[in-house]
């Protein structure tokens, strides 16, 4: 073989490969529906060539880290609930609200990296990015710790640990001071921690039985939060959520209840919350109204903006001292020991 055919057949071969590659992502269709063609601004958009490596967040949460990061401009792909900071809704949207990923729009951005929710191991989507050879890498978001590693994971793996360190001092800073401040307030209130349940969502009510509601487990990073100020959670299961009744929840007698609603956006809808759990008057939480309505989805999201989350647990702490109630009894101890729910 000649020297310029050793040089230009590996070369020819490579960028044949690229085209077959491309060809299949581009060409197979995924298990999940497809989304809407790309636009032509959005085509348009593709065609310049952006920093490196090009990202493709599948998680709100994990789209806050990058930005927060300094990733911001890498972001080429993200889903449909991915709204904050305001300037990622720039990007193509690869995934849509009904849960759909559309393979055609991902195979389009020309990823080097897609990063989705750990939890998804094993899942449908996992198995395809898999089997269409799409680098793609998991994110442990469960637990607090899980949280603080994966933001400094990722920004060893880009390179951008000043900024990683930078946040997770400030968080450091702001942990150890509310803590502080909390541990004030519980000595004020008679030494007791105080009792949290924190209501992720409710499952609709449907024929003729009363609406579920879906609570954080001690598997979940808003446990971590309760922890490091100091307070406790009512819902002892080991598990990220658990669904149970408002009957059952009025047992464990939590001493405050933070209820995270993002579609209750509007005062009715909160006010309409809140009366529904002035149907368990004898809760500890709704006899001295530390009731909490959150309707903003940052509770939801393991990220960057955890600081607001500490605030408002800490506040919560401060408005329960202040109510002059002790913490509750100890709950019954399972749904079983619950009375029947219609």
């Amino acid at each position: 073989m000649t020297p310029f055919r050793r040089k230009v057949l590996p070369a020819l071969i490579v960028f044949v490969l690229l085209l077959i590659v491309g060809g299949v992502l581009l060409s197979r269709k995924g298990a999940a529906p497809a989304a809407a063609p790309l636009t032509a601004e959005e085509a348009e958009a593709l065609a310049i060539p952006a920093l490196s490596p090009r990202l493709v967040s599948l998680s709100p949460a994990i789209t806050e880290i990058l930005c927060m990061l300094g990733l911001g401009d890498h972001l080429v792909g993200r889903t449909e609930a991915c709204d904050f900071p305001a300037a990622v809704t720039n990007a193509p949207v690869v995934l849509d609200a009904s849960g759909a990923l559309s393979f055609e729009r991902l195979a389009a951005t020309l990823p080097d990296r897609v990063l989705l929710p750990e939890a998804l191991a094993g899942t449908p989507l996992r198995e395809e990015l898999a089997k269409r050879r799409i680098n793609h890498i998991g994110v442990r978001l469960d637990s607090l710790n899980d949280i603080y590693q994966s933001i400094f994971d990722l920004a060893v793996l880009f390179d951008v640990e000043d900024n990683a360190a930078a946040w997770l001092s400030g968080m450091e800073k702001l942990s150890a001071d509310l803590r502080g401040q909390c541990a004030a307030e519980i000595t004020r209130a008679g030494g007791v921690s105080p009792s949290f349940l924190i209501v992720l969502g409710r499952l609709p009510a449907t024929d003729g039985k009363p609406a579920r509601l879906i609570v954080a487990g001690r598997r979940c990073f808003q446990q971590g939060i309760l922890e490091a100020l100091g307070a406790r959670n009512v819902m002892e299961e080991d598990a990220p959520y658990v669904e149970i009744s408002m009957v059952r929840a009025a047992q464990l007698a939590p001493a405050v209840i933070v209820e995270i609603a993002p579609r209750a956006s509007t005062g009715e809808e909160q006010l309409q919350l809140l009366l529904d759990w002035a149907a368990v008057p004898d809760c500890p939480a709704v006899a001295t109204e530390n009731i909490r309505i959150l309707s903003e989805p940052f509770a939801l999201r393991p990220g960057p903006r955890l600081d607001r989350l500490f605030l408002l647990f800490a506040r919560c702490i401060s408005d329960w001292a202040s109510s002059g109630t002790p913490a509750a009894a100890t709950p019954a101890a399972s749904e079983e020991a619950a009375p029947a729910v219609p």
